[in-house]
């Protein structure tokens, strides 16, 4: 593979230390299960969601806000929920896992 290849792809400069971290901080599956036993429909849930304001007038990212949300469907490999609003969301048990391992992350440094 070339180098530039490479860079592209993101494989450069991975070491092995940077590979075993990767491998030891890497979801499970028994995580993923854990998450999926612990929510079902009718939960109130907080999770962070893109918002859309109308004066917004674009770029490449939007705001972030924290929502409660309540849940109305757990599916194989998603859960939706909806605001009170009613706008419908969804997010995956990975990116659940994901999120709760940087709320873990920011609490155990203060």
């Amino acid at each position: 593979m070339r180098r530039e290849d490479a860079i592209r792809l993101g494989w450069a400069g991975i070491g092995v230390s940077k590979l075993a971290q990767l491998e030891k901080d890497k979801i499970t599956q028994e995580e993923l299960d854990r998450i999926r036993k612990g929510i079902k429909p009718g939960d109130h849930v907080t999770w962070m969601v893109y918002t859309f304001p109308k004066e917004y007038l674009g770029g490449s990212r939007y705001p972030v806000v924290r929502r409660r949300l309540t849940v109305t469907g757990c599916y194989r490999h998603l859960v939706t929920a909806v605001s009170k609003t009613g706008r419908n969301y969804s997010m995956t048990y990975v990116e659940m896992a994901m999120e709760r391992r940087q709320k873990r992350g920011k609490s155990a440094g203060k």
